[in-house]
């Protein structure tokens, strides 16, 4: 009898556990805007992607709404969605290349002379140095404007997905 109760139980718990994920499912694909580039697993199968074009009782649509791919959302696994971080990407590639085409004008144009001092001098013994740079910030908003167009394409070309489901 011990062992029936048990069955029971565990068959319960993944009843509700089943439940529970089709709503995080359902959930989720809510917020997913017709459009969006979705990459999908089917448990057991394969991975698809393609256009969301919606969901229609318990049925999701991948590509356009007349000839899509329907997808039974109980046979999902999990579910990506494709964005191009264009922005983040290009305020990185902003930063970096400030930084170096900073960096790069200082260690090409710093130029230092040092002179002894004369005993009635008030710098004694220390020596007179005199520092020299070039336009730093002109070179550095230079390579700033090289590195966000950098950043930009690289966040255009090369997409991120992200987990949106389980």
């Amino acid at each position: 009898m011990s062992g029936l109760g048990g069955v029971l139980l565990i068959s319960v718990a993944l009843s509700a556990q089943r439940q529970s994920d089709a709503a995080g499912l359902r959930a989720t694909l809510s917020h997913i805007n017709e459009g969006v580039v979705v990459r999908v697993r089917v448990a057991a199968g394969p991975v698809l992607s393609g256009p969301y074009a919606g969901i229609v009782g318990e049925t999701m649509v991948l590509g356009p709404s007349g000839a899509g791919t329907r997808l039974s959302t109980a046979s999902l696994d999990s579910v990506w969605t494709r964005h191009r971080p264009v922005v983040s990407k290009g305020i990185q590639g902003v930063l970096l290349g400030a930084l170096l085409g900073g960096v790069w004008e200082l260690a090409a144009t710093l130029n230092a002379s040092c002179h002894s001092t004369s005993l009635s001098s008030s710098r004694f013994p220390y020596p007179a140095c005199h520092f020299n740079a070039g336009n730093v910030d002109r070179s550095a908003a230079r390579w700033a404007a090289v590195g966000g167009a950098t950043g930009a394409a690289l966040g255009v070309a090369f997409p991120v997905w992200r987990l949106r489901f389980p």
